[in-house]
């Protein structure tokens, strides 16, 4: 299979729709994409994505994979959870 060069959040959009995860109305937020997509991610269901979930879709692309992997485990722990790959799950709404 040859891969091409695509942004991660279409290649996940895209995989969400592909797989007949789309809703209803055909609208996708990014916060929704990212949601479905941590969920297809983290294949042990342990609620955080490591390395090796992570990289396994993007073997072409190892090098930009890497460099994401590292953009979202914000912590440095070898790690993404949920919070940092979707940055409005570890914001509390602003009370008014």
């Amino acid at each position: 299979m040859r891969c091409c060069k695509m942004p991660l959040m279409a290649a996940a959009v895209l995989a969400i729709m592909l797989a007949g995860r789309a809703p209803a109305d055909g609208v996708i937020t990014l916060e929704r994409a990212r949601e479905l997509h941590f969920q297809q991610l983290d294949k042990n269901r342990d609620g955080k994505v490591n390395r090796e979930e992570f990289l396994a879709p993007w073997k072409a692309n190892r090098e930009i994979a890497e460099q994401q992997f590292r953009q979202f485990d914000k912590n440095g722990d070898g790690f993404i959870t949920q919070d940092e790959y979707i940055p409005s799950k570890g914001k509390k709404p602003d009370s008014k």
